[in-house]
């Protein structure tokens, strides 16, 4: 076989090996992305599950406490008090809890108003209590703790992580310099360069 006939049989094995290399690489990092992202999307599921639970301790934990409050048992009855002649001012009305929902810098407090925050719930000792949780707040139930994680769902089949991904770049020019560096142009911009010398001198 000529000489420039060898050359351009090892050059078009190297050139073979690098596209074959290439696409196990590009199929590679394309199934990673699929991985990363079925684990974002079932991390994203287990946080949603946990808030909402941890949502619902809190309300019934408030109404619990909102009903003591409210049906407490009566008190033991006072002693008579004196007649007096003159009836005294009637008395300001009376003030039960406020339910708020999550509290914000940007609202205004009463005495009474109940807020849930980071997970606990708190309510205002007095109007105008400043910022929660602070001096002018009162915590009715802190935040509960997390459960124990469940266990790792089975991977599903390749075909339900979504479409296969773009085909890989192809060969868009070869090139060799004077000092037999071996330049392989992609499609999408990208090269990559082997230095062939050794295999040229070898066939001198």
């Amino acid at each position: 076989m000529p000489r420039d006939d060898v050359v351009l049989a090892e050059l078009g094995a190297i050139v073979g090996r690098l596209e074959r290399e290439l696409r196990l690489q590009v199929r590679a990092t394309v199934a990673e992305a699929h991985e990363a992202i079925a684990a974002i999307r079932q991390e994203r599921a287990e946080a949603r599950l946990e808030l909402a639970q941890v949502a619902q301790t809190i309300t019934a934990d408030v109404a619990a406490k909102l009903a003591a409050v409210r049906d407490g048992k009566d008190g033991e009855a006072g002693p008579p008090g004196a007649d007096s002649a003159v009836p005294g001012p009637p008395g300001a009305d009376g003030r039960s809890f406020n339910g708020r929902r999550t509290y914000s810098d940007a609202e205004t407090y009463g005495a009474l108003d109940v807020v849930s925050l980071d997970g606990s719930s708190f309510f205002a000792l007095r109007d105008d209590p400043g910022p929660c949780p602070g001096d002018g707040w009162q915590m009715m139930s802190p935040r509960g703790r997390a459960g124990q994680p469940g266990p790792r769902g089975e991977k599903g089949d390749s075909g339900s992580a979504g479409p296969a991904g773009p085909p890989g770049p192809g060969v868009k020019s070869l090139a060799i310099d004077e000092d037999g560096v071996l330049t392989l142009t992609l499609d999408d911009g990208n090269a990559i360069t082997c230095d062939v010398y050794p295999v040229i001198a070898g066939l001198r």
